[in-house]
C-alpha cells in the first residue's frame, strides 16, 4: 500500500507591520467586548495576505508549484490598512479582518492574478471575489455587529506596510492553531 505524503499550503504575501497591527487588534478586542473564551485570536507571527488558499498536494504537485511560483515577477508596492470589517458581513461578522486601501485593493488583486496566471494549472481557481485582508480574530460561536461597535468607538487606522515577498507557506494545524512555515518565498523585483 502506498501512503500519499500531503501538505496543506497557500501562497501568502508578507507584510511588516506586525506590531501596529498587534496593536489594533487589542483595541477592537476591547471596544468589542467579547467574551475572550469565545473569541480565537490570531497571534502577531501569522498575519499576512492569504493570496491563494490551495489546500493539501502531494509532493509532486508541491515541487511543480515551487517551480511555477519562482517564475512570478512583481514590483514591490506600498499601501495603507484603513477599515476594520467582518465575514460573513460587518453587522453578523464571525471572522473579524483589517483591510486596505482602495488603491492597495487594486494592488493585491493584480498580483493575486499575476499568481493565478503561473499556477493555473496547478491550483483551483479562486470561487469567492478576494478581498485582500489581514484577519485579526474568529467568533467561535455566535458573532458580532461590527457596525455598531465601530460606531460607538473611534478606531483611526494610520498603518501603512508595503509588499516585498511573496510565500508559499504549509499550515500545520494543532490544537493551539496553526502553525506556518515557510516552504519557499519570491521577492519584489
Amino acid at each position: 500500500m502506498h501512503v500519499l505524503s500531503l501538505a496543506r499550503v497557500f501562497i501568502s504575501a508578507e507584510i511588516t507591520a506586525k506590531e501596529e497591527i498587534a496593536k489594533l487588534q487589542n483595541k477592537v478586542l476591547v471596544g468589542s467586548q467579547l467574551d475572550s473564551s469565545n473569541t480565537k485570536i490570531v497571534a502577531i507571527q501569522n498575519f499576512h495576505f492569504t493570496i491563494i488558499f490551495i489546500g493539501e498536494v502531494e509532493t509532486s504537485l508541491l515541487e511543480q508549484i515551487i517551480l511555477n511560483l519562482a517564475k512570478i515577477k512583481f514590483n514591490s508596492f506600498k499601501f495603507n490598512f484603513t477599515k476594520i470589517g467582518g465575514f460573513p458581513n460587518s453587522r453578523n461578522a464571525k471572522i473579524v479582518w483589517i483591510g486596505v486601501d482602495n488603491e492597495g485593493t487594486r494592488k493585491m488583486v493584480d498580483l493575486q492574478k499575476s499568481v493565478l496566471r503561473v499556477l493555473h494549472v496547478l491550483v483551483p481557481q479562486e470561487k469567492n471575489r478576494f478581498v485582500p485582508h489581514i484577519t485579526l480574530f474568529r467568533i467561535r460561536s455566535g458573532a458580532v455587529n461590527l457596525e455598531s461597535m465601530i460606531a460607538k468607538e473611534s478606531f483611526s487606522i494610520s498603518i501603512g506596510d508595503r509588499i516585498t515577498s511573496l510565500a508559499l507557506k504549509q499550515s500545520i494545524l494543532t490544537p493551539l492553531g496553526p502553525k506556518y512555515h515557510n516552504i519557499t518565498e519570491v521577492q519584489a523585483e
